[in-house]
């Protein structure tokens, strides 16, 4: 079940998770991650790594949670320990295993609980479609693509490309961290 109808930490971790239970048991985690991540980058050592970034972009986000239900008062046994399944699931520490590793940590109770704070939690933006985020990313190809082959000073492709990155990047942490990927690129810029 995949959570849309606001965007905040909650219903991001929550959609993550889902894509995480859909795994083959047997699949490789690293293989697993690179694919519901999304990343396209062909060395392996940089996929680990780029891996690990963004497990600790989705681990930040279960942090955030965890702040705003303790400012909020909440009793920390209601959601400590799903909290911990969560925390368990999005672990660097078994990318060396089997998927299997990952789907142990994922039951209904963690489930449950993100639905619960994605309902409490308040909405952080609206939710940008994933067919517009297909789209920028489809117009940024293009404009790599007239870059490679325009004629401009070298200094300006790398400037560009170096802002083409930026965007990039962004847009492929909007969905564990939300627009605050986007703010982040805008900032960077």
């Amino acid at each position: 079940k995949v959570l849309d109808m606001t965007n905040n930490s909650a219903t991001r971790i929550h959609n993550l998770l889902s894509a995480a239970s859909k795994q083959p048991d047997s699949k490789p985690v690293v293989a697993g991650w690179i694919e519901i991540f999304g990343v396209e980058e062909k060395n392996a050592h940089k996929q680990v790594v780029l891996v690990v970034n963004k497990l600790n972009l989705a681990f930040n986000e279960i942090e955030r949670i965890r702040s705003f239900l303790q400012n909020s008062r909440f009793n920390e046994s209601v959601y400590s320990r799903t909290f911990a399944k969560a925390e368990a699931a999005l672990s660097p520490q078994i990318l060396h295993a089997q998927w299997n590793s990952i789907k142990q940590h994922l039951t209904p109770d963690v489930f449950v609980s993100l639905e619960y704070c994605g309902e409490i939690l308040p909405a952080e933006e609206a939710v940008v479609a994933a067919e517009d985020l297909d789209r920028i990313k489809e117009l940024i190809k293009q404009l790599r693509s007239l870059l490679d082959d325009s004629s401009v000073p070298v200094a300006l492709k790398v400037l560009v490309e170096h802002h083409i990155s930026i965007i990039d990047a962004a847009l492929s942490d909007y969905p564990i961290i939300g627009a605050a990927s986007l703010k982040r690129a805008a900032k960077d810029a």
